[in-house]
């Protein structure tokens, strides 16, 4: 089959690394693959050791970060994409859903790696309604982690296929320290973002904070850190292929992240040899085992995380159980289970019924939705949007690019419930008479259900 994934840019994020190793593993298996990058973004300065939290994106030239990382499937920009055809396409962030289905395909599919909605506050309820919307979709789903399959049937009624992530145990695996231990000593490591709230890095350092008997070291991808908080080795930000040596060095990873997906580090961890404090996050149970390979402490439970510390630094024989398990864990848990998964599930993709001609009309319209939600970040039009133009926009929608402008204008000065409700009643009224067939109304109610949902809790 020909493949394509779709991604925001070629960042270094979690779930771009989990997309690069899905595709090497659909190579593996005979397949043509492309990275597909929304946006064609690329570090002014090529990665080093160190990777710079400050760096500037130029929009030309080839992509950094993935041909750095090892990784050979191809890769595309916009441009080039919509110039081919695939037998699949494969969103993946929940803004990439809008998106996909600008290209051309046999058949559409959505790779979901989290509750997407998590990662906005309540005061960015626009944004997590776009979230549902794209969980509404007529594509076929995959996902990584079974609370994730079972969440999108029962919110939203959408069959997934299990595909589960792994560790690289070539890449992560036991190797020579970056600083030999210190006897008697707990070596803690704190890694994530610091500057993103659920991933609780300031609540890690509050739970180490005057343990006597541990030495703190933290990395992190964004290179942000707080005055207050004082590891005894600061790492910065270190490229995926750097980070076996980092987590060799230390014996207990200390992760409080309240949104995840299926968090990977844990399980680099482990596949280091060391293991892991990490909360009771959606995802932990795929493969933590309280008291069996890690500790397991409540989302945001300061002391029951020092307690875990603490207990880790007293109790030699509990943390040299802890990491063999581990270890064992790691050697069952590599991406060969994920390649085994495709296998299963590929054949069915490609028989899978995918019935898209009906609703042909509204789906080309979903760029426009995608970019109106954009420019409520900045509360502000654009003439002409990143994805469709607003000519475009008119000739291939008559009146409808009016109507959401107004919808738009809705959010931005509050208008009543009513007013609103009319709105939309007129969009679904254009997309009925564009998309005529039976069940097509039914369906599009079911898709503008979160925006009206949305203007409930602004009012």
């Amino acid at each position: 089959m020909r493949i394509a994934f779709v991604l925001p840019a070629d960042r270094l994020s979690g779930g771009n690394l989990v997309v690069y190793e899905h595709g090497e593993i659909l190579k593996s298996l005979g397949h043509e693959v492309s990275i597909v990058l929304r946006s064609w973004e690329v570090p002014v300065s090529t990665p080093g050791t160190t990777i710079s939290p400050n760096k500037k994106y130029a929009a030309d030239g080839a992509p950094v970060w993935y041909g750095a990382l090892g990784y050979s499937a191809e890769c595309l920009d916009w441009r080039s994409a919509m110039s081919r055809s695939f037998d699949l396409v494969i969103a993946t962030w929940w803004e990439t859903a809008f998106d996909i289905f600008s290209l051309r395909a046999e058949k559409f599919a959505y790779f979901v790696q989290s509750d997407e909605r998590r990662f906005y506050s309540e005061d960015e309820n626009f944004l997590r309604a776009g979230v549902e919307l794209s969980y509404r979709l007529p594509l076929i789903f995959i996902t990584e982690a079974g609370w994730i399959k079972q969440l999108l049937k029962d919110e939203f009624g959408q069959e997934a296929y299990l595909v589960p992530n792994g560790v690289n145990r070539e890449r992560f695996c036991p190797t020579t320290p970056l600083e030999e231990k210190k006897p008697g000593v707990l070596r803690v490591l704190i890694e994530g973002a610091g500057a993103v709230p659920y991933k609780r890095v300031g609540l890690a350092f509050e739970a180490v904070k005057d343990i006597p008997g541990i030495e703190v070291w933290y990395v992190c991808g964004d290179g942000h850190k707080e005055t207050s908080w004082k590891p005894d080795r600061f790492l910065g930000a270190k490229l995926p292929t750097e980070m076996a040596a980092v987590y060799s060095s230390c014996d207990v990873l200390l992760k409080l992240s309240v949104v995840e997906g299926f968090f990977l580090p844990p399980l680099e961890m482990m596949s280091c040899g060391g293991t892991a404090i990490v909360t009771d996050v959606s995802g932990h149970e795929e493969y933590v085992k309280h008291e069996e390979n890690a500790l397991v402490v409540k989302m945001d439970d300061l002391e029951g995380a020092r307690r875990a510390i603490i207990r880790l630094r007293d109790d030699q024989e509990l943390l040299n159980r802890l990491k063999k398990n581990a270890l064992a864990t790691a050697a069952n848990t590599t991406w060969d289970l994920a390649k085994s998964a495709y296998q299963l599930c590929l054949p069915k993709i490609n028989s899978e019924s995918q019935e898209l001609g009906k609703t042909k009309e509204f789906l080309r319209f979903l760029p426009v939705i995608r970019d109106s939600m954009s420019c409520l970040q900045t509360q502000k039009m654009v003439s002409n949007g990143a994805f469709l133009t607003q000519e475009d926009a008119k000739s291939m929608l008559v009146d409808l690019d009016r109507q959401f402008k107004e919808i738009v204008g809705y959010f931005n000065h509050y208008a009543p419930k009513q007013e609103f409700e009319t709105r939309v009643g007129a969009i679904e009224h254009v997309l009925t008479s564009m998309a005529k067939g039976r069940g097509i109304k039914r369906r599009l109610k079911s898709f503008l259900r979160p925006f009206a949902l949305t203007a409930q809790k602004i009012r």
